[in-house]
């Protein structure tokens, strides 16, 4: 078992320890180099729902297309071989909705590019330049993917793109539009201030996806959000099913935060308690219910040199 993993993916800093009977531990703040923390921050429904509800704004550009395209109409399909990796809830009039997706991926005969931007002596317009509005979408969304899908402002900045490109489309009629597809009739791609290279290197297999995004309403108040992402990535814990010890250690972790020095190894009561009451087999556990309270999970448990 990895002893670097989180419980969540977020570590906490932890400024007072208490130290336990029973526990070889040192708890001198200056000789405490490599501290063993948790901390249970007590949590409710509507700040679980708050936390996990992302804002469209802070999506990029092509993200909140397709987030708001799925919003609006209920689902929205995306070809290619880049998709967009939304999260689980967003907003929208007044309510709360979950994008889910279904990806189906095949491998298709394809083409490699190599995509390289030029910053000096960009070419004259000619036939072997074409501006991004002169594609098509699916170009343009394949290229996008390529650079990472860059903001108007990292463009206007000119950076140094130097990158692969791989083409591929599920289907015959998506090739025959394709202007990358199987060779570019062009050598350049202007998009505004900034001219991307683009050199032919190969045919070769390409994975491509069409990837649904389905929009399901959830409710119109953060509470019921943050009750359904409790219930799925929460985990309840009765308190009668943990040691004295245990008991102490949270107690101490949802009221300051608490703290172990192992030299090297810490307590045996601390170590289960992460690895098999709070952690499991269950991956990260960002949520914990002990009692009647939910509480936000932050613990770290780094190697010892």
């Amino acid at each position: 078992m990895d002893r670097r993993r989180f419980l969540t993916a977020a570590g906490a800093g932890v400024s007072t320890g208490v130290a336990l009977a029973g526990c070889a531990t040192n708890q001198s703040a200056g000789e405490c180099t490599n501290p063993h923390t948790l901390t249970l921050e007590p949590t409710t429904p509507r700040y679980v729902g708050h936390a996990n509800v992302h804002r469209l704004e802070g999506l990029g550009k092509y993200e909140e297309q397709v987030a708001r395209r799925a919003l609006a109409q209920g689902h929205a399909t995306v070809s290619g071989r880049y998709n967009p990796p939304l999260d689980e809830y967003y907003p929208s009039d007044g309510a709360y909705y979950e994008i889910g997706t279904e990806t189906d991926t095949k491998t298709v005969q394809g083409v490699e590019y190599g995509v390289r931007s030029v910053d000096d002596s960009p070419p004259d317009e000619s036939e072997s330049v074409v501006t991004v509005a002169e594609l098509p979408e699916q170009d343009v969304h394949t290229l996008w993917g390529a650079l990472d899908y860059p903001t108007t402002r990292e463009l206007e900045l000119a950076p140094n793109y130097d990158t692969r490109m791989q083409v591929g489309y599920r289907n015959a009629g998506r090739r025959s539009e394709s202007r990358l597809y199987p060779k570019a009739d062009f050598e350049y791609v202007r998009a505004g201030s900034a001219v991307f290279e683009m050199s032919f290197r190969k045919q070769r297999e390409v994975p491509v996806s069409e990837v649904r995004y389905t929009a399901t309403y959830v409710s119109s108040k953060l509470a019921a959000v943050g009750e359904r992402v409790l219930e799925r990535h929460g985990k309840k814990i009765p308190r009668e099913r943990l040691t004295d010890q245990q008991q102490q250690i949270v107690a101490t972790a949802s009221d300051v935060g608490y703290r172990e020095c192992g030299d090297p190894n810490v307590s045996g009561s601390f170590e289960e308690l992460l690895f098999e009451k709070l952690w499991g087999g269950n991956g990260h556990v960002r949520y914990v219910r002990l009692g009647g309270t939910w509480y936000r999970v932050y613990a770290d448990y780094p190697m010892v040199s």
